[in-house]
């Protein structure tokens, strides 16, 4: 039985703000709208990038503040272990990140998934909040929502069967791609046109999951995280 999702709290209208160039946009750097979230200053890191002994302090200084692992294809060509996740752990720590990690979707299994979460958070201590499932999936031809929705659900039960304090964040996407081009006004005209869009992975991290009572965050959009409702 899945709970039903409440009704979203409409936003208020925002208020025009008069700026110094007119019709122009205008960035006041100076003016100060709030804290930012240490989730933006993230980066991907994973077994096939190598932070050297002599460029630890290097990395420690930079300020970076939330770790991806192990970020790009090689996570769905290759299965983590134990002792890579120990490793990018011991980073994390050191440069003082929030770390997260991206479990293997294609060739994985939900088993293999949640075998990671209680490696991790049940037997390792490590109480890592924040998991995806799969490598930006929009880069696999094979791979359309219909498709990735509900495998990412069966990974999504299996993993928080594990340990049910876990965020999921996703679906993690390459960027906009060329299918977005021109369809601005397409979009506008035509309200129905996202939802005709299946390979739409944009929408379908917004608007189709949480139909499915998941509430995601878009990571390439930068969201900050949501509670989710997953029973």
């Amino acid at each position: 039985m899945v709970n039903s999702i409440p009704s979203p709290t409409p936003l208020p209208d925002p208020t025009p703000v008069p700026t110094a160039v007119p019709h122009a946009l205008h960035v006041d750097a100076g003016q100060r709208l709030g804290l930012i979230s240490p989730l933006v200053y993230g980066t991907n890191h994973g077994p096939w990038s190598v932070v050297t002994y002599d460029l630890r302090p290097q990395a420690e200084a930079a300020g970076i503040t939330f770790l991806r692992f192990p970020g790009g294809n090689w996570g769905d060509q290759n299965t983590l272990r134990g002792y890579q996740v120990d490793q990018f752990i011991d980073l994390a720590q050191r440069m003082g990140a929030e770390p997260s990690i991206s479990v293997r979707l294609t060739g994985g299994t939900p088993e293999s998934a949640a075998e990671l979460v209680r490696y991790a958070n049940v037997e390792s201590g490590y109480d890592i909040r924040y998991w995806s499932i799969g490598n930006e999936p929009s880069l696999y031809s094979e791979y359309d929502t219909v498709r990735y929705n509900p495998e990412w659900r069966t990974f999504a039960e299996a993993m928080r069967a594990v340990d049910p304090d876990i965020l999921l964040i996703g679906p993690d996407l390459y960027q906009y791609s060329s299918e977005f081009a021109g369809e601005a006004e397409v979009w506008r005209l035509d309200p129905d046109h996202r939802a005709k869009r299946v390979g739409t992975w944009m929408v379908m991290g917004t608007v189709t999951l949480p139909a499915q009572s998941i509430t995601l965050c878009v990571v390439s959009a930068g969201e900050q995280e949501k509670e989710q409702g997953l029973l």
